[in-house]
């Protein structure tokens, strides 16, 4: 995958602003692309080819959804048809581009990263991006993984507060819906440093540090895609083009503090993971001390036995009790009564 990323992003090399070159991963097809119009009283929902699209009917609120950003011919032409600005154009065909927030004359573009725990504990990372128009929201992802059925759904109920409200509103709940997929991604992350804790405390391993090194990269990972949009979301909320009205504003703030909760979760994750990592090499290195302690005592211990057992390996002729018949066993009972003195100290001072 990376090798693919890097030989697409050569592709760009000497290529005039503007052009249109796909930088992600390899798919294949055309893309999908799904209109969805109402108003107060109607809702309309189809599946249409590019051929058929027309131009943006201001009496209703559109949202047009593309997935599957591979198809530059697509992109291109409903650039065109919406008078999207080619950079806009270029940027939405580069999946790995960082999150960030433009504004034009009537149009404005946010780039997020939506993010998807998956069974196996690996997060998966999909770039979405929107474009805000006076009466029109597009919306471009990587893949038909439909992250915005929730819109839809609240659209198609009469009894919601879609049909009354304009595209800045629908422009607002897409973000909100990527924002909770950060939220219910943390979540995840903290029931995962639960268990870490429990296994931690009660039975350590090698696996365990590499669970916490592994965790530490996801929060980066989460913390790369959450502080950017923060940072675009203000932006949004000091719109001067008068895409966003006051009312959405309110609710664009609400975003703006999710987000900050999310990082100060992500920042308390990260200090707790620390701090398992340190509990974990506390947890070693008293273990090896425990180890060198009794390595130690028992080297201590052996230290005089080794001393009288050479003194009598010497091998001199004339040694005062070679010639003894209980020399053998004389020292052997000091060699004992040595070793179960010293034995005996060690407990008195606490040692063993």
């Amino acid at each position: 995958m990376a090798r693919h990323l890097k030989k697409s992003q050569r592709k760009k090399i000497g290529l005039p602003p503007g052009t249109l070159v796909y930088v992600g991963d390899e798919a294949e097809g055309p893309a999908r692309v799904r209109s969805v119009t109402y108003d107060h009283d109607n809702v309309e929902m189809r599946v249409v080819s590019v051929d058929a699209l027309a131009a943006p009917n201001d009496a209703v609120v559109t949202w047009l959804k593309i997935e599957g950003v591979h198809d530059i011919d697509t992109v291109q032409r409903i650039g065109e048809l919406y008078g999207l600005h080619v950079l806009v154009l270029e940027d939405i065909v580069n999946t790995e581009h960082r999150t960030k927030c433009e504004e034009y004359d009537d149009t404005a573009f946010l780039i997020l990263k939506h993010l998807r725990m998956e069974n196996g504990g690996a997060l998966r990372e999909e770039n979405v991006s929107l474009v805000l128009m006076p009466h029109a929201v597009l919306s471009f992802s990587e893949n038909a993984q439909d992250l915005f059925e929730p819109n839809r759904e609240r659209i198609e109920s009469a009894n919601g507060r879609f049909r009354t409200r304009g595209a800045d509103y629908l422009f607002y709940t897409l973000i909100d819906s990527v924002v909770d997929h950060y939220v219910a991604t943390v979540e995840r992350f903290d029931d995962m440093i639960e268990q870490l804790e429990d296994e931690v405390l009660l039975r350590p391993s090698r696996e365990s540090v590499r669970r916490i090194h592994g965790l530490r990269r996801l929060l980066l990972q989460v913390r790369k895609a959450v502080l950017p949009l923060r940072e675009a979301v203000i932006q949004l909320q000091r719109d001067e083009g008068g895409l966003i009205t006051g009312d959405v504003g309110v609710f664009l703030r609400d975003v703006q503090d999710h987000l900050a909760q999310v990082l100060d979760s992500l920042e308390h994750d990260r200090e707790v993971l620390g701090g398992l990592l340190e509990l974990y090499m506390s947890h070693e290195s008293n273990r090896m001390n425990e180890v060198m302690k009794v390595l130690t005592i028992i080297a201590t211990v052996f230290i005089p036995l080794t001393f009288i057992a050479g003194v009598y390996g010497m091998n001199f002729r004339y040694m005062p009790e070679l010639m003894q018949p209980w020399g053998y066993p004389a020292v052997l009972l000091v060699m004992l009564a040595m070793a179960i003195g010293m034995f005996a100290f060690f407990r008195r001072k606490k040692w063993l």
